[in-house]
């Protein structure tokens, strides 16, 4: 999805077009905006031919047909509207050779047409080629144009983050905090490159520092949720925020879910406690709002298993693999729940299971380091 700068190009580049539009155009315009390439070349082919002096529709056209594979038509198209030598013309061939991922053209284009653009929205032409031809040269360029401009930082972050450039994506956060320092979404950011480097105290902090700055994004309570074994210098804190997170969403079948993790991580290996019972309540009101959820299935199955109710450990944990299928854990802990229930043959049956699933898993790793060893990797551009 464009940032708010990034929309203001396109915007102002349909919309200088929009004013002068006939109905064709109008058509043209709308398919382009809904990614219909197709309609929009058919519409905008007989404009170009009924005003071939418009250098705007050339570039439209140039857009539809290269997105459609006919890339002699699009160098075409894209040809007859360098002819017109204005400031669209440049934004939209610089918007054009970033969608084909020519980055040095599209650059080039967008050093032309800077002479007529203001600093904002020349950061903001660099930022939309940055993210369509995927270059965090171009990313950086429109931050170094606009330094207080945080969705440029996000979009450069998240791009980073996608190629699992965990350690530049770090560097350009830390950066970050001294001018956005209380911004929650740079804090997410930097606590999923801490997760991405298994820098876990340092995630866990940064997971806390976004509940902090706004309670209602969910996602740094997903994280915590899967890190707790690395986060127990917080547990305290941890749990707190999952409880106020409970009571400020009484509908949510994550709330008691997440609170639960917190109490099961902090109980004591095996004597009874209160705490557990209480556990168990957070857990079943979870699955009251929401019974498809292998994970609060599988607590539940832990909890019952801790006190020794095995027939029913057994039905919470069966859901939970009828659930996720693919999980060995599971498996393997259903064949110690039919030991215990004297049911050697479903026993003997999940822990064959459990050894399919494990030689699957490796399988998977060894192509997961195979396609690493094989894979060129990703230039910073």
């Amino acid at each position: 999805m464009l940032n708010q700068p990034a929309r203001q190009v396109l915007t102002w580049l349909t919309f200088s077009i929009w004013a002068i539009a006939q109905d064709p155009l109008q058509r043209g315009l709308e398919a382009l905006q809904r990614n219909d390439w197709k309609t929009a070349r058919e519409a905008l082919e007989p404009v170009s031919r009924s005003n071939p002096d418009d250098p705007r529709v050339w570039i439209l056209l140039a857009r539809a047909n290269q997105k459609l594979g006919l890339a002699p038509e699009a160098e075409s198209a894209a040809s007859r509207a360098a002819k017109f030598d204005t400031s669209f013309t440049r934004q939209g061939l610089a918007i054009y050779h970033a969608e084909g991922g020519r980055v040095e053209e599209a650059a080039k284009w967008a050093d032309r047409a800077s002479a007529a653009l203001s600093s904002g929205e020349h950061a903001s032409l660099r930022n939309l080629i940055g993210k369509l031809a995927g270059s965090t040269t171009e990313l950086k360029r429109a931050i170094e144009l606009n330094p207080y401009q945080e969705a440029y930082r996000a979009d450069l972050v998240q791009l980073l983050l996608t190629r699992q450039n965990f350690s530049y994506a770090v560097m350009e956060l830390e950066a970050s905090r001294k001018i956005f320092a209380a911004s929650a979404q740079l804090e997410l950011m930097l606590g999923v490159a801490y997760y991405g480097l298994r820098r876990f105290p340092d995630a866990a902090d940064s997971f806390l520092r976004v509940i902090q700055i706004d309670p209602e994004i969910e996602q740094p309570y997903v994280f915590l949720n899967r890190m707790f074994a690395q986060a127990t210098h917080r547990l305290p804190e941890v749990e707190t925020a999952f409880t106020i997170f409970a009571a400020r969403h009484p509908q949510s079948a994550l709330g008691p879910f997440l609170k639960a993790r917190a109490i099961i991580i902090q109980l004591p290996p095996s004597s009874p406690s209160p705490r557990a019972e209480e556990a168990e309540k957070l857990l079943r009101a979870s699955l009251a709002r929401d019974s498809a959820n292998p994970d609060v299935h599988a607590e539940l199955a832990y909890l019952l298993e801790r006190k020794g109710d095995f027939a029913n450990a057994e039905l919470s944990l069966a859901k939970a693999a009828e659930l996720r299928p693919s999980d060995s854990v599971f498996q393997y802990r259903l064949s110690r729940i039919y030991d215990r229930l004297g049911r050697a043959d479903a026993a003997a049956q999940a822990r064959a299971r459990h050894a399919e699933l494990v030689e699957r898993e490796l399988e998977a790793m060894d192509r997961q380091g195979a396609d690493k060893h094989t894979a060129a990797p990703a230039a910073i551009k």
